[in-house]
């Protein structure tokens, strides 16, 4: 007979055997591939959302709490000859006024066309009063087209929250938009900057109605860059852009002009100057006047007290240069009211801006070195900053700071300085002592002044431009693109999860086909016996036995991996609903990657084999006279012990289902005890019943009569 006709002889005489072994490979392959195949599918999701979350865009210039003008994006497209978007986002409530229905944290995107262009997507134009909602915020909102959306937003401000003496009031507008277009993934229903797989609740309206609401016309706070189908763009090239183009507008600075000083003042739309401008501004070859005005609550001289003024701590010529630390200079109206002369000391209480946005009230006494006109061309109310809620008030008790203000302490007296002299300071101290008392994390100064007979408007800027990278204010672009790519490549690896996961059921596969194997063996020693006394080598034997298993295997990783897929669809069914937490998405699709297909099936054959030839190796080493004389052994269990791990598996099986469902039942979902114990029921009692059912497949192995008739030619 033929090597090949005895193989496929056995094979046939086998096939229960080898049918088991063919199961128990497909059983650990399937589960082995499946989960390779989770890790794929996820992966590839992950990269999928990232695409419909970004859309075309690439590269990012995120301001922060600044704005930027809206233009800017224009000029960076006209000078790179690339697609460009300016947005203006800010938080909002979204309401449906009709159903109740409503959404605490929504994106508010002010837009114009050019983002809708950056993807190559028509939308409709939008007017003032509509706006496009994304699909998630119409299903929650209980929304359709033509209905009626009412929206809080966010009131922001060019000015930071947390800078002193801004008022948290009126902290948000109340828009009634028409909903014209419901915006689907492929839309950019679900644009984000964040690597997050829970889709943003987002509204998109018309950037110029937005902008007006806010009062940040022609401001953003956000520019988008797309990929460049040359692949030469990256963000240095684009930085270095914005270095050439950026204005001392885009970080909120202006150069404005004291026509009655003679003088070019520096100031912020933020308030305080920031100190990297300040600093450019010290570097610069031109004579200059620092100032720094604040707002303290009380300025008093034993038990007289005047409320609320302005200090100004300057240097020269606006307060002389021999002005002690310790010395302040006051105009005659504060001398009156206090009835105080020079050499007198009085003791000024203000706030300081504590973490968190916590008030401190701090003191300070002066000595009063000189008492100076109440008013003149240098001393005016042109050292006020453009503090908001306070600067274009009407009176005193009209003033909305983010201080506490005691209405009560305010006089007439007080009302009428505010008439005559608005936000004329009432004193001045030296620069030195007032960046001690004052300065703070937002800037240092609140005016910057030069002399216009020593410089040009346009070189000063230029010259305070050249001093300044956009990089100083955080102002940089950033590979969106990229990052939410290597986010997801550096995400959990769920293959590497699910197959740690599967450990317990690809080992019990794995078992099972060593077992069933180990008993073919075991009943066919008398044939090896046989085969060794005809002359067969053991080499030639283990061959036999090898090809004999190995059409076998390979069916069974064929199989598996086959079977891989079915696995796969349930494990994603299951990550798309009960067990959405885990990958934060119930999007989740199937991907079949043909390699993780190879792979799968390759190691569930290579498992398999080796398995089976160490078993063959060790069979092979007792000698011909034993494997011919020894009868195969014939598993005597006593019936109660079989028929007791049919119960102990029943009661395991049946107790694991019972906590699954009591956690069903009771909504206990994050209870990993519960599950632990569920999970070990159900182990225990499957290897109680597969150790009740291999024993009776061994005991009608050992009694069935073993025929080497095949062999015969």
């Amino acid at each position: 007979m033929s090597l090949y006709k005895l193989i496929l002889k056995s094979l046939w005489y086998f096939r229960r055997q080898h049918l088991a072994v063919l199961a128990g490979t497909i059983i650990s392959t399937a589960v082995l591939t499946g989960a390779l195949i989770v890790g794929d599918s996820v992966k590839y999701t992950l990269t999928q959302l990232v695409e419909k979350r970004l859309g075309a865009t690439k590269f990012a210039l995120q301001t922060g709490d600044r704005f930027v003008r809206a233009k800017l994006a224009d000029e960076i497209s006209n000078k790179l000859n690339i697609s460009t978007a300016s947005l203006l986002i800010v938080q909002g409530i979204a309401i449906n006024s009709d159903g109740g229905q409503r959404i605490n944290s929504t994106n508010v995107l002010g837009v114009k066309s050019s983002f809708w262009q950056l993807s190559d997507i028509k939308m409709p134009e939008l007017k003032a009063d509509e706006a496009i909602i994304s699909a998630n915020t119409a299903q929650n909102l209980n929304l359709k087209v033509g209905d009626e959306l009412l929206l809080r937003v966010q009131n922001a401000d060019v000015i930071p929250l947390n800078a002193p003496f801004v008022s948290q009031e009126n902290n948000s507008i109340a828009l009634r938009l028409k909903i014209i277009y419901i915006a689907d993934d492929k839309s950019l229903g679900r644009f984000s900057l964040k690597s997050n797989q829970t889709a943003p609740y987002n509204i998109f309206v018309s950037h110029k109605y937005l902008s007006e609401k806010l009062e940040l016309k022609g401001l953003s706070n956000l520019i988008l860059v797309a990929e460049d189908e040359n692949q030469k763009l990256n963000s240095t090239k684009l930085d270095e852009t914005l270095n050439e183009i950026w204005q001392l507008e885009d970080v909120g600075v202006k150069i404005q002009e004291l026509k009655e000083q003679g003088k070019y003042e520096l100031v912020s739309s933020r308030i305080f100057i920031d100190e990297a401008i300040s600093e450019a501004a010290a570097n610069i070859n031109i004579p200059y006047e620092q100032v720094l005005t604040y707002l303290v609550n009380s300025i008093s001289f034993n038990d007289k007290e005047t409320p609320y003024s302005f200090v100004t701590a300057a240097t020269e010529p606006i307060i002389p240069n021999q002005l002690s630390e310790n010395e302040i200079v006051i105009n005659e109206w504060l001398a009156n009211d206090l009835q105080v002369k020079k050499g007198d000391s009085i003791n000024l209480k203000y706030y300081i801006i504590g973490p968190l946005r916590t008030l401190v009230e701090e003191n300070k006494s002066f000595i009063i070195n000189d008492i100076i006109p109440t008013q003149s061309t240098i001393l005016n109310n042109s050292l006020m900053p453009s503090f908001p809620g306070l600067s274009d008030a009407g009176n005193c008790r009209d003033w909305e700071t983010g201080i506490p203000i005691d209405l009560d302490k305010i006089r007439d007296k007080d009302e009428e300085y505010w008439n005559d002299y608005r936000g004329t300071p009432k004193a001045f101290i030296s620069s030195e002592m007032g960046q001690h008392l004052w300065n703070n994390k937002f800037g240092n100064y609140t005016a910057i002044r030069f002399g216009k007979n020593n410089v040009e408007q346009s070189k000063l800027q230029n010259e305070l431009l050249k001093r300044l990278n956009p990089a100083d204010f955080k102002l940089v672009f950033t590979d969106v693109k990229t990052h939410g790519l290597n986010a997801v490549n550096n995400s959990v690896d769920f293959g590497g999860l699910f197959l740690s996961l599967s450990f317990f059921v690809i080992v019990a596969g794995i078992l099972l086909t060593v077992l069933i194997y180990s008993l073919n063996t075991e009943s066919r020693k008398q044939e090896t016996g046989i085969l060794s006394g005809l002359g067969y080598k053991k080499n030639q034997i283990l061959k036999i036995r090898f090809y004999e298993s190995i059409i076998i295997i390979v069916i069974g990783g064929i199989l598996g991996s086959l079977m891989g897929i079915v696995y796969n669809y349930g494990i994603i069914a299951g990550l798309n609903s009960v067990w959405q937490d885990a990958v934060k998405t119930n999007l989740l699709q199937i991907f079949i990657n043909p390699i993780t297909l190879i792979i799968g099936a390759f190691s569930g054959i290579l498992i398999a084999l080796i398995a089976i030839y160490f078993i063959t190796i060790k069979s092979l080493k007792n000698p011909i006279a034993n494997l011919v004389k020894e009868k195969v052994p014939t598993l005597d269990t006593p019936g109660k012990i079989n028929v007791s791990n049919k119960l102990l598996g029943i009661i395991g099986i049946l107790g694991s289902a019972g906590l699954v469902l009591y956690s069903l039942i009771t909504s206990v979902d994050e209870n990993a005890a519960l599950f632990l114990s569920a999970s070990a029921l159900f182990i225990f009692g499957s290897i109680a019943l597969l150790n009740h059912y291999l024993k009776k497949l061994a005991e009608k192995i050992s009694k069935k009569p073993y025929s080497l008739s095949f062999l015969a030619l």
